[in-house]
């Protein structure tokens, strides 16, 4: 699922994103799975001439070009303006993580849970920003599915909201 994210916000947002995993191995498939992905996509989109192909690998290439992948989730977070959480559906897990990212992370950041079970101020609940607290519930495949879910909380401020609104229609959600 975070890779489907991860390409969503690099391939048609055009950020700049951090992927973040516990184990080398796991972030080369992932990458592996990114790029095929986006080859697929681009290689639908272009066709099969030269030009297109030319287009396609550069579509790739600039793709892959804003994605990082990391091991260490505290150095990720320390100059970011947005978290998706994406890692296993266990409510102590997820308030762990995001108690030790909430104290390295920079004051504005906003925190998201990418869960579609758990109540998410029951995750939030160990941070000190529950206003920049919320869900973005993404559906599986990411690249294809255009639905996202997002779920606030009442601590939630509106400026989440109108954050989110535009950033995700950019990216066709």
């Amino acid at each position: 699922m975070g890779s489907g994210i991860a390409q969503v916000a690099a391939a048609v947002g055009g950020y700049q994103v951090v992927l973040v995993d516990m184990k080398q191995e796991l972030l080369d498939k992932a990458k592996g799975r990114i790029e095929g992905s986006v080859g697929k996509i681009a290689k639908k989109a272009n066709g099969e001439s030269e030009e297109g192909k030319k287009k396609a690998a550069e579509q790739i290439s600039q793709t892959m070009g804003r994605i990082t992948l990391s091991t260490d989730g505290d150095k990720a977070v320390q100059d970011t303006d947005l978290v998706i959480e994406a890692i296993v559906e266990n409510l102590q897990v997820k308030q762990k993580l995001f108690e030790r990212l909430d104290s390295i992370a920079p004051k504005h950041a906003i925190f998201t849970s990418n869960t579609s079970s758990l109540p998410i101020k029951d995750i939030a609940r160990n941070t000190k920003r529950l206003e920049r607290f919320g869900g973005l519930h993404f559906f599986n495949p990411v690249p294809i599915m255009k639905l996202l879910e997002v779920v606030r909380v009442i601590f939630f401020i509106f400026y989440f909201i109108l954050f989110f609104i535009p950033k995700f229609k950019n990216q066709n959600k």
